[in-house]
């Protein structure tokens, strides 16, 4: 779908929906605002830009999938803040349906290069994670996000470990550029260290596992009365569970004869070790529970 014609159907979607709390200029946006009220992207601008893009194939728009956390300087607490801003307006302007406002937070070239390119980004409407605790420190959002870590690069971007939970799964990479004298997104990528829990695992989290890895360091949290932060996931192996127990089956239990898929997991604290079996749909089962 060309980039015009995807701009029209969501300019259709949003008309008569944005924000009558739209932030003034000069007027600072708190770092865990809810609603969309970052400054728009001016129409005209929108359209220079996609028009550049219809202009590039997809061959010569450079795509970062999935990146390692690079090194740099730490980040004071007033760019921290400024983050956060910015991936909480993300969301919420996400979850709005508000592309100008949306746009607004992306660079002028990631603009280019991914959401207007040949096969263009989509706006997914965010759900708040249920999970996430609102906190004083920088290092945390109430909307579904964590900042995990954050560090200054020697060109002068500014690199974010964000996680939509707020036990560290799912955590992406992000980069922040100064465009315009504004924090901007200049690229994101999927963190290739797999869940942030426990810090780095040494193990390769597959993409389609890491919706039940979440999971699991949740109900081990639980079951082991520890932080998530504090469990380490040791282990994961692609399984063809027999039936639908999951390998997992009760002595008078019934199952349908179907090859499930899923994962072994085995997640620690240190000082115990919980194994659990995962199948379609991301059904999790610890089978000592």
């Amino acid at each position: 779908m060309k980039p015009f014609v995807v701009l029209a159907l969501v300019a259709m979607l949003i008309a008569g929906s944005r924000s009558a709390l739209a932030a003034q200029e000069g007027t600072p946006i708190a770092p865990y605002a809810t609603d969309c009220v970052v400054q728009p992207m001016p129409q005209e601008t929108i359209d220079a830009l996609a028009a550049e893009a219809a202009t590039i194939t997809p061959a010569e728009s450079p795509r970062t999938e999935t990146s390692d956390f690079p090194d740099g300087n730490p980040v004071s607490l007033a760019d921290q803040e400024r983050i956060l801003v910015v991936i909480g307006q993300m969301d919420a302007c996400s979850e709005a349906q508000d592309l100008p406002r949306w746009l607004s937070l992306f660079s002028d070239q990631y603009i280019v290069d991914y959401i207007f390119a040949e096969e263009p980004v989509q706006i997914v409407p965010v759900t708040p994670s249920a999970e996430a605790e609102a906190s004083t420190t920088p290092m945390a959002t109430d909307q579904g996000r964590m900042l995990l870590d954050a560090v200054l690069l020697d060109d002068g971007r500014i690199v974010a470990l964000v996680s939509r939970n707020a036990w560290g799964g799912h955590p992406q990479v992000i980069w922040f550029a100064e465009q315009d004298g504004t924090l901007k997104i200049d690229a994101i990528a999927e963190y290739r260290g797999g869940s942030a829990a426990g810090g780095a695992t040494g193990l390769e989290i597959p993409m389609d596992a890491q919706p039940a890895v979440d999971l699991v360091v949740q109900d081990a949290a639980v079951q082991l009365a520890v932080d998530p932060s504090e469990l380490t996931i040791t282990a994961i192996e692609a399984v063809d569970w027999p039936d639908s127990s999951l390998g997992c089956p009760e002595d008078d239990g019934v199952y349908a004869p179907v090859v499930s898929s899923g994962y072994r997991i085995t997640v620690s604290n240190g000082a115990q070790s919980l194994e659990y079996h995962t199948g379609p749909n991301d059904v999790v089962v610890n089978c000592e529970t």
